[in-house]
């Protein structure tokens, strides 16, 4: 396998990851139907470079370089893809609560966080399992 294509996955992860920060920098990463057309487009790039790196890994006449770098191309890949889902749902909810906040009274509001913090706090699946052995050992 050559080196070149690698370069050129390394590339488009590169553009992708700078398009997300420039969006978050620029605080562009709106609710609205841009600012998901935006996500979209991002998200089709990454499903791009996926695909190629999981033909590429198909190939038998790899070395044991471009393996390894497939590797951390295809982690790139996916933490990538997470940062951005992160990011834009923490934007979306954020844009909810301040919408949720007009809408309502304030001591309504507070509930409503409270009552958010309680389901964080009460759901198993997001504890680590360090977190549920200290739970189970007290």
């Amino acid at each position: 396998m050559e080196e070149r294509p690698l370069r050129f996955l390394e590339a488009a992860l590169d553009a992708a990851e700078e398009k997300l920060i420039e969006l978050v920098r620029a605080n562009r990463l709106t609710p609205d139907a841009e600012g998901e057309s935006r996500v979209e487009r991002i998200v089709s790039e990454l499903r791009w470079v996926h695909k190629a790196i999981r033909e590429a890994e198909g190939q038998r006449d790899r070395t044991y370089r471009a393996t390894q770098q497939l590797r951390e191309l295809r982690s790139r890949c996916l933490w990538l893809y997470r940062r951005l889902v992160q990011e834009w749902s923490f934007v979306r909810k954020y844009d909810l609560e301040n919408r949720l906040r007009q809408m309502i009274s304030p001591a309504a509001f507070d509930l409503y966080l409270a009552l958010e913090a309680l389901d964080l706090e009460d759901d198993p699946r997001a504890l680590s399992d360090e977190e549920v052995t200290r739970r189970l050992e007290n």
